[in-house]
């Protein structure tokens, strides 16, 4: 599920990766939904890219404005040191890829019917 994640994600255009500074976790959540003639369960895990982006530091503009070649100037959590989980990320989403961090995987889920024994 994970690989498919970042499958899906490339697949639009955006740069996530499994590493321990972008995809690396998801919460998983099932919901009972009883009201259904057959009971069943919403299965779903929410997963977070871009955990610990690289820290870009707040005044990262070279003094004269200019901008490497190929480096994006519409960086997210400028000048935010999110410690030691983010050293040495690689991970570099623009605000574009941000807005979409979090991604939804989600599917029914049978769930026995209760005995009436």
């Amino acid at each position: 599920t994970f690989q498919s994640v970042v499958d899906s994600m490339n697949l639009y255009g955006y740069q996530t990766q499994l590493s321990r500074f972008d995809l690396f976790h998801g919460h998983l959540f099932r919901s009972h939904l009883a009201s259904l003639t057959v009971p069943q369960a919403l299965l779903g895990i929410l997963f977070h890219c871009a955990e610990y982006p690289a820290f870009v530091a707040a005044d990262d503009d070279d003094d004269d404005g200019k901008r490497e070649e190929g480096e994006d100037t519409n960086v997210v959590m400028k000048g935010i040191d999110l410690g030691f989980c983010q050293k040495g990320s690689d991970c570099r989403p623009n605000m574009d890829e941000w807005r979409y961090r979090n991604v939804l995987w989600s599917t029914w889920w049978p769930l026995e019917e209760p005995s009436n024994e």
